[in-house]
């Protein structure tokens, strides 16, 4: 044993102290020299005083990590959460409601609102105060009223409900993929039980019921590279709704339209459609000349029933017969889908495409339009009429919606995309009638709702004026498209209207009887 000889802990202390100094010297040069000279100036060493404060700095560090840890799965266990992705219905409605709440109005965190302007910001724009009318207007001034929207930035937020304390975090996560990155939203509080959470959720639904309750949605498919990490569909306008009244169709018509609908939107209505195995599903041809106010009418019935208007183009390349199908597989279960101009659609039975490859490849669609061929390879994305009709009506097609097509030639339609089951009810709009050119003068010049309106006329003689404008023109000879662009045109002033009704008939007819589609001698 006294052979044996253990080096003295001061001299490990010292060697270990030389070893942090060397340490700290290669990240700090000159160090060891301050450490030096602190040491000899006043009198303690100063190596002892740089490792006790990173011992207390590392304790610090792992306590505070520890308390993290202990913290976040402590609270995960006594609160309840629900998850929100960014391709979720509900994850930029949160975001608005927050933004409107203290919560996002105390916020020291912002980020420029990444969804499409809401309609309130729309409406300031919108707002004619400060601006003379008799000035010109100016589009650069005109958009300063504008404020930009914010919404929260990613980190946690609490705010309270009446007495229960809700955390939201937003949270990114960087993806592989080339997109953006994926952002999700969670609501969590206090409790094992997330029914508060879905009262909130509820709030806030009713909540954008009430900012969008007097507004049409309109949605338009994804662009097809961010289709599988945004969802099918994107929302790309937000139109005040049109009332049904100013829709001109004739009235019978219109209120059986409207019975109809309604009835099939009712909730028993489902239930009676599953009872006797029929496929939940309503579809309309809205046909009829140019101009006649068959893409108008589909947005009032939305706006009327508070629905939004889904838009798919069967031109667009980018949609192919899948495509399609998925698209009206992720439909909500109460929409009107819209498609425009169904006859120039270019959809044939599959027995054309062969035909037309031994033609050289091209397909011709002179019945439609003029001088209009499609090679091979613009035909590799086309929907056939047998892709079409799986779509709307095969078996992933979604259930509840309503499906509105509108035609300017129904006779060129196959009978296959119109027949009972898929086109339920046909409407047939016409040119103006005598009737309806009485109603659209009426509604141009008579709104005593409209407080914008410097010059008011007595209904009663705006009513012989409306006589006198209709006698002045024969119907089924003007659509309404034409006579209420003539109105407009002279919307200051409905005696002026009456004044040159008949010089504006004459170079209308003029024109289209020439076949000429340029109308001269019309002024202001």
């Amino acid at each position: 044993m006294d052979g044996l000889c253990f080096p003295r802990s001061s001299n490990n202390s010292t060697s270990l102290m030389h070893l942090a100094t060397g340490i700290i010297e290669s990240f700090i040069p000159g160090y060891e020299d301050v450490a030096r000279y602190m040491t000899e100036t006043f009198g303690f060493d100063f190596n002892i005083f740089v490792s006790a404060a990173a011992h207390i700095v590392t304790l610090l560090a792992a306590l505070g990590f520890l308390w993290s840890r202990c913290r976040t799965v402590g609270l995960d266990y006594v609160m309840s959460s629900i998850h929100f992705d960014e391709r979720d219905e509900m994850f930029t409605t949160i975001l608005n409601w927050l933004a409107e709440q203290n919560v996002g109005k105390s916020a020291t965190k912002l980020k420029p609102a990444s969804n499409q302007p809401r309609q309130k910001q729309i409406e300031e724009l919108e707002d004619d105060d400060g601006f003379d009318a008799s000035e010109l207007f100016h589009a650069g001034r005109w958009s300063t009223k504008s404020i930009p929207l914010y919404e929260l930035f990613f980190g946690r937020y609490r705010f309270w409900r009446g007495c229960r304390l809700f955390i939201l975090e937003r949270q990114r996560r960087e993806k592989v993929a080339r997109y953006a990155d994926e952002e999700n939203i969670v609501l969590k509080t206090l409790g094992w039980s997330t029914e508060p959470i879905k009262e909130l959720l509820k709030a806030i639904k009713t909540w954008e019921f009430e900012q969008e309750e007097s507004k049409t949605i309109v949605w338009s498919p994804q662009s097809k590279d961010v289709r599988r990490y945004q969802g099918a569909w994107r929302r790309v306008a937000s139109r005040p709704t049109r009332n049904i009244n100013t829709v001109v169709l004739d009235a019978q018509q219109r209120a059986g339209l409207i019975a109809d609908m309604n009835e099939y939107l009712q909730p028993r209505s489902y239930r009676w459609y599953a009872s006797r195995g029929i496929p939940y599903r309503r579809g309309y041809l809205f046909h009829g000349p140019p101009g006649t106010g068959k893409s108008s009418l589909s947005f009032a019935l939305a706006g009327l029933f508070g629905l939004d208007v889904y838009i798919i183009s069967l031109l667009d390349p980018q949609i192919t017969e899948s495509d399609l199908s998925a698209l009206f597989s992720s439909l909500p279960q109460r929409c009107i889908v819209l498609l425009e101009d169904i006859d120039s659609a270019g959809l044939e039975r599959d027995q054309g495409s062969s035909k037309n490859k031994k033609d050289g490849g091209k397909r011709d669609y002179s019945e439609h339009t003029e001088s209009i061929t499609l090679p091979d390879e613009e035909l590799t994305g086309g929907i056939s009429l047998s892709g079409f009709l799986n779509a709307i009506d095969g078996v992933a097609s979604q259930e509840g919606r309503i499906l509105v097509m509108t035609t300017n030639f129904p006779e060129q339609l196959d009978p296959a995309l119109i027949r009972p089951g898929r086109i339920d009810n046909q409407i047939a709009f016409t040119l103006a009638k005598k009737d309806q050119m009485r109603e659209m003068f009426l509604q141009i010049y008579w709104n005593e709702t409209d407080p914008l309106e410097t010059i008011t006329y007595d209904i009663n003689e705006l009513e012989k004026l409306a006589d006198q404008f209709v006698g002045a023109i024969k119907e089924d000879t003007f659509s309404p498209a034409e006579i209420q662009n003539f109105l407009i045109l002279k919307r200051k002033d409905p005696h002026q209207a009456v004044q040159d009704v008949d010089a504006w008939k004459c170079e209308v007819l003029k024109a289209k009887e020439s076949g000429s589609n340029v109308v001269t001698g019309i002024e202001r």
